[in-house]
């Protein structure tokens, strides 16, 4: 983020300067200089302490003085892109870049960077007009200087993130740039910053790094340290190169050379190729379209007249011969009906997905005479449009097997058109006219255009008020230009034509002899709008609509460009980048996966259409000379890619994010028909195997793996070691399977509302009543099961109604059934099913215990939770986490704490975007990628060294509120020793004794010396009633009313009276012994008199002695008969005393 100020020139002096022989220039600036710098075309530039700027001759006058903001510093200059302007930049006290083009007259400007870059430190010339900057929080960017697109961010990278960036380097000969932090070095490589190429480090400096340069030819990189210290890697440094003074770390270079393998490796996992069709139409190119919405299917054709349908793996499931070579096929939008049309004959054939093979093709006559040219379907409904080479158009509803011909709808071949979600038609043809109608043939609208269009869409322009749809056409016109016509409530206005680079090349959209872009409004189409670009780019080749009215644009010299539509805003670039070398071919945009492709050369590049700089992946088909068309399944797990050879590639982009865990085994789907076992003790040992079909759910239990789909299942044991799992039956359920889970025995299964219970292998003996179940009973088929699990004893479900069920296996029967408010969604119990969290209707969390029927909300549980994970580590059993699309939140269940059962939230992670949790084992969460790979997340919870250390003072102290928050006692005594601080030492005993760990509370005020603590705690250590002992645990930490709570609910409520004695409550401690211990009650009254004799209220301590006297039993002692009577005659005596 950076934002650009535009400075004025003020002029300082015109005094002429000294100039002596020497060379010697007096009186240049009144203050001490902080830099100067030549440039290529001989001028000199001096910036000073006294903020001022000078630019000289080589003799010396000055022709102009600029007074600045700020101290400048770190003077340099470098060429515009057109390599003539010279450009000036210099630092403005680290906080903003200071740019002048000293060939133009417009005034310079300031480039001020966010914040969370931290101050400049060094910038550093590049081709092309570029800046590379520096900054100290380990940030280094690449913005433009140019006019056109001054201080746009072409790169941001961060190299460092413990340590400051101290120094940059750039050595254009080699193409490379460098940074230096502490005593490391980074290389990277200058066309892809991203991309590092070097990682070395000063072994044996003691001070930091401060300074870096490279030797013009690139022959040799030097770097200074803060005790003067030099040090020169001689030779070329291209990759990994070695230094001759400091040797680069061994260890570094490996773990950088096995994370750029990792790096490529997990590219080729993200869209790894799936199959490839070779030439399966003869030498030239091959057309192809994915099936709407399934993917199930792919056509492909070329010029060998024939259709060819394949599955999802590349097996060719029908093929259809044509009179004449394909002009047009396409799906519908349920992608049931594949249409296919011809240069030879008006037939229109029909394949249908949904019928055998035997009567999937029929063939339609579409009424027309002449050759069929173009076709396209309805993206909401039933209506096909086809196009002929005269200008006339047929359409056809397939719902109804109406067709309705029109005649001369143009008057030359219809070449390209679009329908809307409105059922619009766009068509244009080679008379250089664009057609709206209606799905009846009706005109609405027709509109001449200058130029033949193509590739004509249908989108939705933004706007600032509210949206009517559909309301923009846009096509491409000359190949250089982009037309917008949108339907406009404003006033008309005059058609916009916005220009792009001449380097770009080729747009699209409606386009106009393949040069211009032409957005069409319904509303008005009067005023349509025209990016035009000049002929000197090329012609336009692709383009796409996506997000909130932005355009993606593809040009014949490799650019991709983004723009948007927004009137206020309209052609802005949002995004540029040379993606080809030579040529791109086309684009495509998948929004479900949210991600672009582009293609050219022998290359496809996939980016992430939120953050368009960021590179998702590279295909390389180095099989390949060219790539000619790219296309994603509607789902984006499949991506095509056709060539100029005829060959087509198939890659897999994205896999369902499907897998489960039993304890610490995992199994994942890791290719469409490969689903991987894995242990996460043992992450070297993994079994990867082939299914028998694309399952859609997977359930794993200790021995068996279940895989299926629609309402069929295969279940298989899982063998020992690296044996690959058997398979020992497949079988069929009531209805589509929602969800599946396994135990040692059963496996339970949701179809419906309906739960399905069944072992898993039939034993001989075993009873037909255990063979299976179904739930809920037939009495209470009124409610639905909207989730279940199965632990090793129980199956536990819930329902729409709000029933919690525990079914205990062993004895085949209800144990526990509890009664929600509300419907229940989901419920997740831990390994026992002692303890279950459930998110009910309102998508609140509880935690339920079925042991004491004790029910706990939890508190801030995401609202939007997606699951729920316990911990597997068995001295943490107590933890589990909850997700959302961005959070994951970890929570502590306490069962026996002094305010009863709590859950806590201890801390936050962020959740990266497309993973899904699987399994949590000691803090650390094994993740499932879209790519079919799992990774490990450690919970910023448990985020701690092992070694402390490592650890200052605060980092210590943020451990132990950690380890204090997770309830690891054992560990938070271990860094409280580190700290060694009464305050800290207090902490953990008070968390201990609020937790009712005594003999750990102990220990710790041991350590504090705490004498009075320590023997009242070993007063109360063997008490077993844990109300009592929380009772007393109250009491010790001074929470008196909570501690007569606890004392009154416990097996010893007489300890509440002896309490409030202690405490000399008298008023509270004669309300308890009525109830309690009445035989008390002389005593207290005793006392009590005695403490309001005291304090002078004399009529009340009359009243308790005379209670005293009266209720005194006849073995009361002498003593106490003696007090209750002084206390009276004192009284009596008149005066009291």
């Amino acid at each position: 983020m950076l934002s650009i100020n535009t400075v004025g020139i003020s002029l300082v002096s015109n005094t002429p300067l000294r100039v002596h022989a020497s060379g010697c220039m007096e009186g240049k600036h009144k203050a001490a200089i902080t830099g100067c710098a030549w440039s290529p075309d001989g001028q000199l530039a001096i910036c000073a302490q006294d903020q001022t700027l000078s630019l000289s001759h080589e003799n010396g006058q000055t022709f102009a003085e600029l007074r600045l903001r700020l101290q400048p510093s770190n003077i340099s200059y470098g060429r515009a892109d057109n390599g003539k302007d010279s450009l000036l930049t210099l630092l403005l006290e680290n906080k903003a870049v200071f740019v002048l083009n000293v060939n133009r007259k417009d005034g310079p400007v300031e480039l001020t960077f966010s914040e969370r870059y931290g101050d400049i430190v060094d910038q550093k010339w590049l081709p092309r007009g570029l800046l590379l900057i520096g900054f100290s929080k380990g940030y280094f960017n690449i913005v433009s200087t140019n006019p056109s697109n001054m201080g746009t961010e072409l790169f941001q990278v961060r190299d460092y993130r413990s340590s400051e960036l101290t120094g940059v380097a750039v050595c254009t000969a080699l193409g490379l740039c460098a940074t230096i932090s502490g005593v490391s070095i980074r290389i990277h490589n200058i066309d892809d910053p991203r991309e590092t190429t070097g990682n070395l480090e000063v072994k044996g400096e003691p001070s930091p790094l401060t300074a870096i340069e490279w030797s013009d030819d690139g022959d040799a990189l030097t770097v200074s340290s803060a005790q003067g210290n030099v040090y020169c890697w001689p030779g070329s440094i291209k990759r990994q190169a070695a230094p001759a003074v400091a040797k680069a770390d061994a260890v570094a270079k490996k773990t950088v050379a096995s994370k750029d393998k990792e790096g490529k490796d997990d590219k080729q996992r993200q869209a790894a190729r799936l199959y490839t069709l070779q030439s399966p139409h003869g030498p030239g190119g091959i057309f192809f379209a994915w099936q709407r919405r399934h993917g199930t299917y792919m056509a492909t054709t070329g010029y060998n007249q024939l259709v060819n349908i394949y599955d999802r793996m590349g097996t060719m499931v029908d093929q259809i011969a044509l009179p004449g070579n394909c002009t047009g096929f396409g799906w519908d939008m349920n992608g049931d009906i594949l249409a296919a049309i011809n240069e030879k004959n008006s037939a229109i054939i029909l394949w249908d997905a949904n019928y055998s093979s035997k009567t999937r093709v029929r063939q339609l006559d579409s009424g027309l005479r002449d050759p069929l040219s173009s076709l396209i379907w309805s993206r909401t409904s039933a209506y096909l449009a086809v196009g002929t080479a005269k200008g006339n158009l047929m359409i056809y509803n397939h719902q109804t097997s109406r067709r309705i011909p029109i005649l001369g709808k143009h008057t030359r071949r219809i070449t390209c058109g679009a329908w809307n979600k409105q059922n619009l038609l766009a068509l244009g043809g080679e008379d250089k006219t664009l057609s709206i109608s209606n799905e009846f043939g009706d005109t609405m609208r027709v509109a001449t255009l200058r130029a033949e269009p193509s590739q004509i869409q249908f989108s939705e322009m933004k706007m600032d008020g509210a949206s009517d749809g559909e309301n923009t056409v846009s096509f491409i016109g000359d190949k250089k230009s982009l037309l917008l016509l949108h339907y406009l409530e404003e006033p008309a206005k005059d058609p916009i034509e916005l220009d792009f680079k001449p380097a770009y090349g080729k747009l699209v959209s409606l386009v106009l002899v393949k040069k211009n872009l032409f957005l069409f409004s319904l509303t008005d189409p009067d005023n349509p709008v025209e990016l035009a670009f000049q002929a000197r780019y090329g012609n336009i080749t692709q383009y796409e609509w996506f997000g909130d009215g932005y355009i993606l644009l593809g040009f014949s010299s490799g650019y991709f460009v983004a723009i948007s539509s927004h009137m206020k805003e309209i052609g802005t670039e949002l995004f540029q980048i040379k993606n080809h070398k030579t040529a791109l071919t086309d684009i495509a945009v998948n929004l479900a996966l949210s991600k672009a492709a582009s293609c050219g050369d022998n290359v496809v590049k996939i980016h992430e259409l939120q953050e368009m700089k960021e590179i998702w992946s590279v295909l390389s088909l180095d099989d390949e000379k060219s790539v000619d068309q790219v296309e994603w399944s509607d789902d984006g797990q499949l991506l095509a890619v056709g060539c100029s050879s005829g060959n087509l590639h198939v890659y897999l982009s994205s896999l369902p994010i499907l897998g489960g865990a039993a304890g610490t085994r995992i199994a994942v789907l890791t290719s469409l028909l490969e689903v991987t076992i894995m242990d996460y003790l043992r992450k070297e040992e993994s079994i990867p195997f082939t299914v028998d079909v694309e399952p859609s759910f997977l359930g794993i239990g200790p021995f068996h793996l279940i895989v299926g789909m629609n309402n069929r299942a295969w279940i298989y044991l899982i063998g020992e070691g690296a044996t690959s799992p058997e398979l020992i039956r497949d079988r069929e359920y009531l209805s589509t399977v929602e969800s599946v889970r396994l135990n040692a025995d059963y496996a339970s299964i949701l179809c419906d509302g309906v739960i399905q219970l069944h072992v898993l292998e039939s034993e001989s003996g075993e009873s037909e009543e255990r063979e299976g179940r179904l739930f809920p009973d037939p009495e209470h088929r009124d409610m639905k099961v909207t989730c279940h699990y199965l632990t090793a004893d129980f199956l536990i479900y819930g329902t729409d109604t709000g029933q919690l069920v525990f079914f205990y296996l062993e004895d085949w029967t209800v144990v526990n059934e509890y009664r929600h408010t509300m419907g229940i969604r989901q419920l997740y119990p831990e390994v026992n099913g002692t303890r279950v969290v459930f998110v009910d209707e309102r998508s609140e969390g509880h935690i339920f215990n079925p042991v004491t029927d004790l029910l706990e909300r939890i508190v801030k549980f995401p609202p939007q939770a997606l699951g729920v994970l316990w911990e597997n580590y068995p001295l943490d059993r107590n933890v589990f986490i909850a997700w959302d699309r961005t959070t994951i939140s970890t929570f502590v269940y306490t069962r026996e704490n002094i305010d009863g059962a709590v859950v806590d939230m201890v801390d936050t992670t962020p959740l990266p975007a497309g993973q899904s949790p699987l399994l949590l084992y000691n803090g650390e969460v094994t993740l499932q990628t879209c790519s079919g790979r799992v990774t490990q997340l450690v919970l910023a919870s448990h985020e701690m060294e092992a070694n402390m250390n490592q650890y200052e003072e605060k980092e210590l102290t943020t451990a132990l509120k950690k380890n204090i928050a997770l309830r690891r006692y054992k560990d938070a005594w271990t860094v409280a020793q580190a700290l060694d601080k009464p305050e800290e030492w207090r902490r953990l005993g008070e968390a201990c004794l609020k937790d009712l760990q005594i003999e750990m509370a102990m220990r710790v005020y041991r350590q504090m010396g705490d004498v009075g603590m320590l023997w009242s705690l070993e007063t109360i250590r063997d008490i077993e009633d844990i109300k009592l002992l929380a009772g007393y645990v109250a009491m010790f930490l001074g929470n008196f009313d909570q501690a007569q709570t606890f004392f009154l609910m416990s097996g010893t409520p007489v300890a509440a009276l002896e309490m409030r004695r202690d405490l000399l409550q008298w008023e509270m401690a004669l309300q308890l012994a009525n109830k309690l211990a009445p035989e008390q009650i002389p005593d207290i009254s005793r006392e009590y008199a005695h403490q309001l004799e005291f304090t002078g209220d004399y009529q009340q301590a009359l009243q308790h002695y005379e209670r005293g006297q009266s209720l005194a039993a006849e073995d009361a002692s002498d003593d106490h008969k003696s007090q209750c009577l002084g206390g009276i005659a004192r009284w009596v005596k008149g005066g009291v005393g």
